[in-house]
Formats: C-alpha cells, sequence, structure tokens
C-alpha cells in the first residue's frame, strides 16, 4: 500500500499539484485492502517519517501553493543532501 501511495504522491509533485496531509490520508485508505484501516494521525506521522515527507504552510490566499481543498498545508518531498 504504501508503495503505492508513494508513486502517487510522487506523480502529484512532478505535476506540480499541491498534496495535502488529507489527501495523502485519503489515498491511504483507498489503496487498503483492510476495511478498518483508517489512516490516523499516528500512522501519518510515521508514515512521512519513513518516507522523509516534510509539511510545509503556505501563506493563505497564496492559491498556488495551497490544493483545492481549502487547506493551507502542502506537502513536499525532502531533498536529502548527499
Amino acid at each position: 500500500m504504501e508503495n503505492g501511495i508513494l508513486k502517487w504522491y510522487h506523480n502529484q509533485i512532478k505535476k506540480n499539484i499541491p498534496v495535502t496531509s488529507g489527501d495523502i490520508r485519503k489515498k491511504a485508505i483507498e489503496l487498503s485492502k483492510f476495511e478498518e484501516f483508517t489512516a490516523s494521525k499516528t500512522w501519518f506521522r510515521k508514515f512521512k517519517v519513513r518516507n522523509s515527507i516534510v509539511v510545509t504552510r503556505t501563506k493563505r490566499g497564496v492559491t498556488s501553493n495551497v490544493a483545492s481543498t481549502g487547506s493551507n498545508t502542502k506537502l513536499k518531498h525532502k531533498q536529502k543532501l548527499n
């Protein structure tokens, strides 16, 4: 499931489409094989750590950085420095 989420996430980022935490949690539920899976905040926090995803906040009203859900939070993949 997580590989599917990451693949979707990276495709969204390549298309320059902002991805909110809610978007990722919805995708996780959609891809889950378990009916009782809820993509809780705890699951999401651990998912971000495991996959080096960082939440960044943008100023309200900057539509180019805000997802269509109206959230002022978007995610971007943390660039690893070598």
